[in-house]
Parts: C-alpha cells; sequence; structure tokens
C-alpha cells in the first residue's frame, strides 16, 4: 500500500495563507487547514524533510511574519481520504435561512428555511469556506428575482444553486 509523508506545522502567529504560500514552493501534494496547524503531505520517496520545510520557516522568522514554529513528520497508509473526509462534514448553517446539507446527513427543515443539499468533495463545494459563506450572505442580501449571478471558479456550484433557491 502507497504511504505518504504527513508533516504538521505549527506556528505563532498562525496565518495559513502566508504559511500556504511558502509550503507550496516545496514538492508537495496537498495541504490540510486544521484550526492550529497545517497538515502538508508529500510522497514517502519525496525528499521534503522537516528540515526543508524548517528552512521556509526560518524565511518566514527573518521577515518578522512568525515568531516561532514546530514541524513534525509522520508516516500515513494510503486510503480513501474523501470517504474519511465525508465522516466529519456536518450540516452547516450559513444565515438564519440559508443551511448547506450533505446528502449523507439527516436534517430537518424549519419553516422557511432554504436547503441546499449538494455531495461535497475535498476541494470544493463544502460550504465551510468563510469566502463561500460570505458570498451565500451577500446573495442572500442583494439578489433580487431575475437577476444573472456568474458563479466563476464553480466547484459543486453551490453559490449558483443558492442564488436560483433565493
Amino acid at each position: 500500500m502507497k504511504k505518504y509523508k504527513e508533516f504538521t506545522i505549527s506556528a505563532d502567529p498562525f496565518n495559513t495563507e502566508v504559511l500556504s504560500s511558502i509550503l507550496w514552493e516545496l514538492e508537495i501534494k496537498g495541504i490540510n487547514e486544521e484550526e492550529n496547524c497545517l497538515r502538508v503531505f508529500a510522497d514517502e520517496e519525496s525528499d521534503l524533510s522537516t528540515i526543508l520545510i524548517s528552512r521556509q520557516m526560518i524565511k518566514l522568522q527573518t521577515e518578522k511574519l512568525i515568531s516561532s514554529f514546530t514541524v513534525e513528520e509522520s508516516i500515513l497508509e494510503d486510503k480513501n481520504w474523501n470517504e474519511e473526509w465525508e465522516k466529519s462534514l456536518n450540516v452547516i448553517r450559513v444565515t438564519d435561512k440559508i443551511v448547506i446539507r450533505p446528502s449523507y446527513r439527516n436534517y430537518e427543515k424549519k419553516k422557511d428555511e432554504i436547503i441546499i443539499t449538494i455531495d461535497p468533495r475535498m476541494a470544493f463545494g463544502t460550504g465551510e469556506h468563510q469566502t463561500t459563506k460570505l458570498m451565500i450572505m451577500f446573495l442572500e442580501k442583494y439578489i433580487q428575482p431575475g437577476m444573472k449571478v456568474l458563479d466563476a471558479g464553480t466547484g459543486t456550484g453551490i453559490l449558483s444553486i443558492a442564488a436560483v433557491k433565493l
């Protein structure tokens, strides 16, 4: 079974955009954003190491963008990552009126709610990302019947679906 290197990276202050920007310069397969750390993945055969990641982090320290950091390495065995990820995905209340529900989660609709039922994948369309929530809030506030909407960069089409339902 294929294996991957997993690096858990924490920093103070923890800024996912700053950290991700330097990590994508390395030979990585992906990044998972967690509440207080990033998990970075690379092929087991990759030359990526805690030393290489630490060098990137030291650059951020030198530029005074972070004051401290930690990097831990472990090995992961391959599995159906989307299935594992789906287990953690729940119903998301975006506003008082709009709820996003994965098709495999039960949810009892309340009066006047708009339920968006989707089958998200790890890359796009869960509705959990702050930009998606913000755009749905703007749609709810500003969309009027008959307006045309362009959902540029569509993943699951969640913004288009919200626009149509509104």
